[in-house]
């Protein structure tokens, strides 16, 4: 169901999606957990526990892109309208399943959502996400912020966006 630009557009917002999840799960549940748990042990005194603890919820909060540093504020505004365009996608589809006479409860892209208005939503969405990997490769190009090659490469993990579209409409 739903017309090419709503179903490329489903296909990308649920990659995105779960590209960001995979990111947030593996640094924060995984690297970031591990580190700690490792600072912990190594701790002596009480004062330096709450120095490791101190530097986990910095790295958690880096890597859920909820820092004070600009940089993450940056990307988590963006990541956020992604996120935003993801849900109106979903809402649009939802609003087409009940106009059909269906339950209004179908995944985001499953019925027809308008193609103009999947053209919209879409054109923000890749602003965004055009925007997220731009900061990313900046970044990553001076050696700042080494821990979002991660998120780089899950976010476009076969190179598809760098190779075949900018993103940008």
């Amino acid at each position: 169901g739903g017309g090419a630009a709503a179903r490329l557009l489903a296909a990308e917002t649920r990659h995105f999606v779960s590209a960001l999840h995979e990111h947030v799960s593996s640094r924060v549940l995984e690297t970031s957990w591990d580190a700690f748990q490792s600072a912990l042990a190594r701790a002596e005194t009480l004062e330096a526990a709450r120095a490791a603890h101190a530097e986990f919820l910095d790295a958690v909060r880096r890597q859920c892109l909820a820092s004070p540093d600009p940089t993450w504020t940056l990307l988590a505004r963006q990541v956020r309208a992604a996120l935003a365009a993801a849900c109106d996608l979903a809402a649009a589809g939802r609003r087409a399943d009940r106009r059909a006479g269906g339950s209004g409860t179908a995944a985001a892209g499953s019925t027809a959502v308008p193609e103009a208005e999947a053209e919209r939503i879409a054109s923000r969405f890749r602003r965004a996400r055009s925007y997220i990997a731009r900061v990313v490769d900046s970044k990553l190009k001076i050696g700042s912020f080494p821990e979002l090659a991660e998120l780089r490469s899950r976010l476009d993990f076969n190179g598809f966006y760098g190779a075949t579209c900018s993103g940008e409409e």
